[in-house]
């Protein structure tokens, strides 16, 4: 079950969150953020820093940014701080403690802002030699970072301005990286 009263924006405490202390069993990142919000104590950072990148990491398997606050993660694990290296070691530690393609993939691109080429080349280098992920993208990146020079395409540009400014978060992105859907409506 994907935890139907668990889906976002409900998210119902009574009928989603395991009791406190067990394990969230549903497919679903609602329950491992409640935890962290109900069962952590207040002073506990560690105890909500696992649970945020619990949630965080069970809503990116599911292709899914739902549970991927940079606030809460940010706050739990790294006491507030906004540094963009902190909110990358988040997600770094998202991606080896919870390695899945797409959790690595998000990772990358929270690290390697405007398309670092040798950033997602040592990004990926990493994940396909300790992981067993992104052994195709390693070799995609590491290949084009030598070469790689900013292209003339204003789509690039705008994909690169949508992801340096935490696009996936904007309140309406609708339209953004849709390649069906051109540049200037």
């Amino acid at each position: 079950d994907g935890g139907g009263d668990c889906d976002v924006p409900m998210c119902d405490p009574k009928l989603c969150m395991p009791e406190c202390g067990n394990p969230n069993q549903l497919n679903n990142g609602c329950p491992s953020f409640l935890q962290a919000e109900e069962c952590c104590p207040s002073d506990d950072a560690s105890c909500k820093c696992t649970l945020y990148k619990e949630a965080c990491a069970i809503s990116l398997k599911n292709s899914s940014f739902d549970f991927c606050d940079n606030t809460a993660i940010a706050a739990a694990c790294y006491g507030g701080s906004h540094d963009p290296n902190h909110v990358c070691s988040v997600y770094e530690d998202i991606c080896i403690e919870f390695p899945d393609q797409f959790t690595c993939e998000f990772a990358a691109a929270k690290c390697c802002r405007f398309w670092d080429g040798p950033c997602f080349c040592n990004f990926y280098s990493y994940t396909a030699s300790h992981l067993d992920i992104g052994a195709d993208l390693q070799a995609e990146y590491c290949e084009s970072s030598n070469e790689r020079v900013l292209e003339d395409e204003p789509d690039f540009y705008l994909e690169v301005f949508f992801r340096a400014t935490g696009g996936e978060y904007w309140q309406n992105n609708r339209g953004w990286l849709n390649d069906t859907i051109p540049y200037c409506q």
